[in-house]
C-alpha cells in the first residue's frame, strides 16, 4: 500500500509539473492593410518573449489626369517581402520589432504634351517637335532596407482563434529618381544640362523618403 501511494503521488507530481513548466506558443496567418500595401503573414513564437514574423505586402494602383495640356499617366507599385524578430520584455502584448525588407516598390510617371506647345525646363522654355514632348520618370530605391518599429497584437503567445494587431515603425531606404525626355527640339544644346538639373532636383525631393513610414494594422488567426 506505502509503494502504491508512493507511485500515485509522485504520479501527481509529475502531472502537475509538467502543467506548470509547459508552454503551448502560437503559430499564426494574418491578413492587413499598412503603408507598405496590403499584406498576409505568418507568425510563429519562439518562447515567452520572442517571435518570428515572415510576411508579403503589395498593390498596384494607376491614374492618369490631364494638367497644363499635359497628359500625365502614373503607376505605383509597391512589393515588399520582409522578415522580422519580435522582442517581448514583458511577455505581453507590446513588442519591439526589426528585420530586413526587400523592397522592390517603383512608380513610374510619363507625361505627354501634344501639339504645337512649349515644355519648360529648369526655368528655360522649348518648343515641342514631332507634334508631342514626352517625359518620364521613375523612382526605385535599394532592395533591402533594415526596419525597426514596435508592435502590438491581443492575446500574442497562447491565445486561440482571432486577434488584432497593429504596428508602428521606419524602413530606411535610398530612394533614386532617373528623368528623361524626348520630342523637344534643342537648337542651342542645353537640353541635357537642363534634364539634368531637373533629375538632380528630383533626387534631392527623395531624401524625405529615406525614413519611410510604416504604420499597419491587422487580423490574425492562431493555433
Amino acid at each position: 500500500m506505502q509503494i502504491r501511494k508512493l507511485i500515485v503521488v509522485a504520479a501527481g507530481v509529475a502531472v502537475m509539473s509538467s502543467s506548470a513548466f509547459a508552454t503551448d506558443y502560437y503559430s499564426g496567418v494574418g491578413v492587413g492593410a499598412s503603408t507598405l500595401g496590403y499584406g498576409l503573414s505568418y507568425k510563429y513564437g519562439v518562447n515567452d518573449n520572442f517571435g518570428l514574423h515572415v510576411g508579403y505586402n503589395g498593390l498596384n494602383y494607376s491614374r492618369t489626369q490631364n494638367e497644363d495640356g499635359t497628359d500625365y499617366t502614373g503607376k505605383l507599385k509597391l512589393s515588399n517581402f520582409d522578415l522580422r524578430g519580435e522582442y517581448r520584455p514583458f511577455g505581453g502584448v507590446f513588442a519591439i520589432a526589426a528585420g530586413l525588407v526587400y523592397n522592390d516598390n517603383k512608380v513610374d510617371l510619363e507625361g505627354v504634351k501634344s501639339g504645337s506647345a512649349t515644355v519648360t525646363l529648369d526655368g528655360k522654355t522649348y518648343n515641342v517637335t514631332n507634334g508631342s514632348a514626352r517625359y518620364k520618370a521613375k523612382l526605385d530605391s535599394n532592395k533591402l532596407s533594415p526596419y525597426v518599429g514596435l508592435a502590438w497584437q491581443t492575446n500574442p503567445r497562447t491565445a486561440r482563434g482571432l486577434s488584432f494587431n497593429a504596428r508602428l515603425g521606419v524602413m530606411y531606404q535610398t530612394p533614386t529618381g532617373s528623368l528623361t525626355v524626348s520630342g523637344i527640339d534643342d537648337p542651342t544644346g542645353t537640353l541635357e544640362a537642363d534634364r539634368a538639373a531637373e533629375e538632380a532636383r528630383l533626387n534631392e525631393s527623395l531624401e524625405k523618403l529615406k525614413w519611410y513610414p510604416v504604420v499597419g494594422f491587422g487580423v490574425n488567426y492562431n493555433f
